[in-house]
């Protein structure tokens, strides 16, 4: 144990992570990946990847939607670190490595286990800051799906993320009263994604982005309608894209 010791000492950012259980290796160069626990108020662990960068700087967290796991943002994960950012992509409860015997498949119990996604996404945005080399001040937030409606909502409640994007949002928990709200969220950029044929996803992004104060705010429109994460497989150039608005504002 003095040699684990000794290493925790020399590797602040290691230390951290070892106190919430790193079940993989810690992060080295720029994009190397470490896999995390990060602990729900119900003792449940959540499954999460952070990708740190080569240097101190701002974190991003990127949260999946809800018919795929974490694994769904490596594509873009790995071009962020590249970029200066410290990613953590997380699993909700009942997917990927966020089960148990009680949380074991979203599909089934969804009812049971939304309410809860709140505090798992405050408590992951809480890890990330707590990171040695990350700016808690500069954070930023990208969803998919379920998971935009996810960042959009914690943009509501931690006034420090000042970067949101999200793409194919349009879950039924983002009420008028939250859209009101992002309107007056003074100085967050939003990043709206969507196709034209996935209507609703489109029609929320519109009114967010039309609503937005922020010169960054930037809305991306696309034919057909594909949701979510495959949109990736039909601009090519999205990943720069997201990166590039990332690093505008943060």
């Amino acid at each position: 144990m003095p040699i684990l010791a000794a290493l925790l000492r020399r590797c602040p950012l290691w230390a951290a992570l070892a106190t919430l259980g790193v079940l993989a290796n810690p992060p080295g160069a720029s994009g190397d990946p470490a896999t995390v626990d990060i602990v729900a108020h119900d003792g449940l662990a959540l499954g999460a990847t952070l990708w740190g960068a080569a240097a101190p700087g701002p974190g991003i967290l990127l949260l999946h939607q809800c018919n795929r796991d974490r694994r769904s943002w490596d594509p873009l994960a790995q071009p962020l670190a590249d970029a200066g950012f410290h990613v953590l992509t997380l699993d909700f409860r009942g997917f990927g490595d966020s089960r148990n015997a009680q949380a074991w498949d979203f599909e089934t119990q969804s009812a049971e286990l939304l309410p809860a996604f709140d505090d798992d996404v405050d408590r992951a945005l809480e890890f990330l800051q707590s990171l040695p080399d990350v700016d808690g001040e500069r954070i930023g937030v990208l969803g998919a799906s379920c998971g935009g409606s996810m960042a959009l909502l914690l943009a509501l409640r931690h006034p420090e993320v000042r970067s949101v994007g999200f793409l194919s949002s349009s879950a039924s928990w983002i009420r008028p009263t939250d859209l009101d709200a992002f309107a007056n969220t003074e100085g967050v950029a939003f990043l709206g994604i969507a196709a034209e044929g996935d209507a609703t996803a489109a029609n929320m992004a519109r009114q967010i982005f039309e609503a937005s104060d922020s010169p960054r705010s930037r809305l991306i429109l696309y034919k057909g309608e594909r949701h979510g994460v495959p949109l990736f497989d039909q601009d090519p150039n999205l990943v720069d894209a997201i990166v590039a608005w990332f690093r505008a504002g943060l």
